[in-house]
């Protein structure tokens, strides 16, 4: 996190998959990348498609505007997305080359948990590294204006002290079918002029 935080950027690994910047590449082709790099010798196409859902959302499905939920030991960072994704060869070897850059808010000052309501305290606790959290756009502006309030962190109900297994929403497609370009495009028109909220797992920088 504190080199996320200093530079503006949010940052995710698979790095060694160089090249999925290219717009003209297809959801096969995009994937096939990520094999390559890293399940070259698993016939099954299960583990790179889960790889390519996330470097997809993260390269080609956020824009500029977009809010990510970064959670970071007990709390959690927002920001926001201000910049095409880029790709920093230099930082290959420490995999965090995919890079985007971003505003981070609240002062790029962490959040509690605690203030979070169960949906998105369930939500964070998503075993992946990037994923969609559109549904909780409410939640997550909640506890940015109490955040921004320095309300006390206190916890809001008796579920945050339970650990929920977050339910993988039914409209997403198996992530070894064909990327869901119209699907996404036809959700961003549904949601209007409310931005995607996608949720990132931090890495150690």
């Amino acid at each position: 996190m504190p080199e996320a935080l200093a530079s503006g950027e949010l940052i995710i690994g698979w790095a060694e998959a160089d090249g999925l910047l290219d717009p003209a590449l297809t959801w096969e082709a995009f994937r096939e990348i990520a094999r390559r790099a890293y399940h070259a010798d698993n016939p099954n196409l299960r583990k790179a498609g889960a790889a390519a859902g996330h470097l997809w959302r993260f390269i080609r499905e956020m824009k500029p505007g977009d809010l990510v939920v970064v959670p970071h030991s007990s709390e959690f960072f927002v920001a926001e997305v201000s910049a095409p994704a880029t790709y920093d060869r230099t930082k290959v070897g420490d995999d965090t080359a995919y890079r985007r850059g971003a505003r981070w808010l609240n002062g790029a000052k962490p959040i509690s948990r605690q203030l979070a309501k169960s949906a998105l305290l369930s939500r964070t606790k998503t075993q992946g590294t990037c994923a969609d959290a559109t549904d909780l756009l409410d939640d997550i502006k909640e506890c940015l204006a109490l955040a921004e309030r320095g309300a006390a962190s206190a916890p809001r109900t008796s579920a945050l002290c339970r650990a929920v297994r977050t339910r993988v929403p039914t409209s997403w497609r198996p992530f070894e079918s064909p990327a869901p370009s119209n699907k996404w495009s036809q959700s961003r028109q549904s949601i209007g002029n409310r931005s995607p909220q996608y949720l990132a797992r931090s890495s150690s920088n």
